[in-house]
C-alpha cells in the first residue's frame, strides 16, 4: 500500500504516468505472488534435501547465466528502445537471431560442460548440466512479442505467461523432492519452467516467423547489440563470480548454505525486476528527448527506492541469524554475515540498476560496458585472496565493495550526461538513510536482548521497519521531491 500511495504521488497526470502507475501495480502483485511461491518453494525444498545439492544446483544455474551473456546483445532492450520495436519485420529479425542465438550456446556449453564440471571438482553434475542447458533453446524460441508488451505498458499476458510457468515448475520441483532426495528435482524443475515460458507465449502471443529477413531491421538491431557487445558477458560474471569462487574454494556445502541465504538476500532484487525495473526502461525511452523529465523521473525513482528499501535492508541486517534459522534450520545462520554484507550489496544494486536503465533509454548501453568492464576487473584481482583468506565474508564483501566501486562511475557520469546536480540525488537518498536508522539503532540493542528468541526479535524488526516507513512518507522532502515541487 506504501508504494502504491507513492507511485500515484509520482505519477498523476499524463497518459505515460497513468499507464506506469497501472503497470506498476499489476507487476507488483503478480511478482509478489510468484516471490512468495518461490519462497515458500525454498522453505521447503532445504528441509528436503542437503545443501551440497543447492551448491550444486547454483553452479549449474551460474553456468547457464554466463554461457547465455557471452552472446546477449541486449535483444529486449533492443525491442523496447527501439521506436520500431513492434513492427512485424523488426520482430521477425529479432526471433530468427534469438532462436539460432540459443540453439549455438546450447551446442557450445554442451560441449564444454565436462570442462566446467572438473572446474568445480564435480563430475557426478555433467548429465544434470547438460539436460539443463536446454533452457537455451526454449528461452532463444520464445515469441518476440513478448518484448512489446513491456514496450507498450501491457502486462496482462505478459503475467500469465511467467506466473503460469513458475506455478508448474514450483509445484512439480517439491512433488520430486518428495521421493528423490539428489539434485535431479532441481534441475527438471528450471527446464520444466522454460518449457512452459515458451510454450505459453505462442499460445498466447501467437507468432509465425517468416523465412526473409528485411536488412533494414537486422541492421537496427546490430547498430544496438554493437553498442551492447560486452556489457552481458561483464555484468553475468560479476553476479555470478561469488558462486564460482565459492564452489571452486570452499566446496558444495559452503556454496549451499550461501546459495540459500544469497537468495533470500536478492528477493527484493527480483521484486524490482519484475516490476518497477519492467517499466523504467519504456519510461525513459518515452523521455530520452527531455533532460528535464529525465532528471525529475530519475529523481523520483531514486527516493522511492530508497525509502522503501533501506529500511528493510536494515531490517534483513538486523534479525539476519534468527531469521535465516527458523526459515531454513539453525544451520543456515551459520551465514548470517554474508548474508547481511550480501544486503548491502543489494540495496548499492538497486540504486544502480535504475541509472542502468537511464544509459539503455537513452542509446548508451556502451557507458554501462565501459563501468561494468572495470567491475569485473576489480572482482578478478581482489575476490580470490579474499574468499582464500575469509571465507564467505570475504567473498560476498568483494561483491559490496566491487558493486559500489561501479555505482560511484555510474552517478558521476550520469551527472553531466543529463545535467543533474549531485546535491539533488544525495538528497533523495537522505530520506531512506534517515529513517533506516530507526531501524538499526534500536534493532542492535534489541538483538543483545532478545537473541535467543528468533520469533520476538523478528517480529520487533518488522514493527520497527513499518514504522520507520510511515515516518517517511511524512518527512518534508517527501513532498518536495515525490509531488514535484522541486526539479
Amino acid at each position: 500500500m506504501l508504494l502504491i500511495k507513492n507511485l500515484r504521488n509520482i505519477l498523476s497526470t499524463n497518459e505515460l504516468k497513468g499507464r506506469f502507475l497501472k503497470g506498476t501495480i499489476i507487476l507488483s502483485g503478480a511478482s509478489a505472488f510468484e516471490i512468495s511461491l518461490r519462497f515458500i518453494r525454498n522453505i521447503i525444498l532445504t528441509r528436503l534435501l542437503a545443501p551440497e545439492y543447492f551448491g550444486l544446483m547454483a553452479t549449474i544455474l551460474s553456468t547457464i547465466a554466463v554461457s547465455e551473456a557471452f552472446t546477449e546483445v541486449g535483444v529486449k532492450q533492443a525491442v523496447i528502445q527501439n521506436k520500431k520495436g513492434a513492427k512485424t519485420e523488426f520482430l521477425n529479425a529479432i526471433w530468427w537471431f534469438s532462436s539460432l542465438r540459443g540453439a549455438c550456446i546450447f551446442i557450445l556449453a554442451f560441449m564444454a560442460a565436462p570442462h566446467i564440471c572438473e572446474f568445480f571438482h564435480s563430475p557426478e553434475i555433467l548429465l544434470p548440466m547438460r539436460l539443463a542447458f536446454s533452457t537455451f533453446i526454449f528461452r532463444g524460441l520464445i515469441s518476440p512479442r513478448m518484448h512489446v508488451l513491456e514496450k507498450e505498458l501491457n502486462y496482462i499476458k505478459l503475467i500469465i505467461i511467467r506466473q503460469g510457468s513458475a506455478i508448474i515448475s514450483v509445484l512439480i520441483t517439491i512433488i520430486l523432492s518428495l521421493y528423490y532426495k539428489n539434485i535431479w528435482p532441481l534441475v527438471i524443475g528450471v527446464i520444466v519452467e522454460n518449457f512452459f515460458m515458451c510454450l505459453l507465449s505462442f499460445i498466447l502471443l501467437p507468432y509465425l516467423p517468416k523465412l526473409l529477413i528485411e536488412r533494414f531491421y537486422l541492421k537496427e538491431i546490430l547498430k544496438f547489440a554493437r553498442l551492447m557487445v560486452g556489457l552481458p558477458i561483464f555484468t553475468s560474471i560479476f553476479f555470478q563470480f561469488d558462486i564460482f569462487i565459492i564452489g571452486r574454494l570452499l566446496g558444495m556445502e559452503q556454496l549451499g548454505l550461501y546459495s540459500v541465504a544469497r537468495t533470500l538476500a536478492l528477493v527484493p532484487v527480483a521484486a524490482f525486476g519484475k516490476t518497477i525495473n519492467r517499466v523504467l526502461l519504456p519510461a525513459f525511452s518515452k523521455l530520452q528527448d527531455s533532460k528535464v523529465s529525465l532528471v525529475k523521473w530519475l529523481l523520483k525513482m531514486t527516493d522511492l527506492v530508497s525509502m522503501i528499501c533501506m529500511p528493510g535492508v536494515a531490517l534483513g541486517i538486523i534479525i539476519s541469524k534468527p531469521l535465516l534459522s527458523l526459515l531454513f534450520g539453525h544451520k543456515y545462520s551459520s551465514v548470517s554475515i554474508p548474508f547481511s554484507i550480501l544486503m548491502l550489496y543489494v540495496m548499492v544494486r538497486l540504486l544502480s540498476i535504475i541509472i542502468m536503465q537511464l544509459f539503455f533509454a537513452l542509446g548508451r548501453p556502451d557507458l554501462q560496458r565501459y563501468f561494468a568492464f572495470f567491475r569485473i576487473l576489480l572482482v578478478i584481482v581482489v575476490a580470490y585472496p579474499a574468499t582464500k583468506a575469509f571465507g564467505l565474508v570475504g567473498a560476498s564483501s568483494t561483491m559490496l565493495i566491487c558493486m559500489f566501486s561501479l555505482f560511484i562511475f555510474q552517478v558521476l557520469w550520469v551527472l553531466k550526461l543529463i545535467n543533474m546536480k549531485i546535491a539533488d540525488y544525495l538528497l533523495c537518498l537522505g530520506r531512506g538513510l534517515a529513517v533506516s536508522s530507526i531501524v538499526i539503532l534500536p534493532g542492535m540493542f534489541l538483538r543483545v536482548i532478545f537473541q535467543d528468541t528468533e520469533v520476538t526479535m523478528i517480529v520487533i524488526g518488522v514493527i520497527l521497519c513499518i514504522f520507520s516507513w510511515g515516518l517517511a512518507a511524512n518527512m518534508p522532502y517527501y513532498k518536495k521531491i515525490i509531488i514535484g515541487e522541486s526539479s
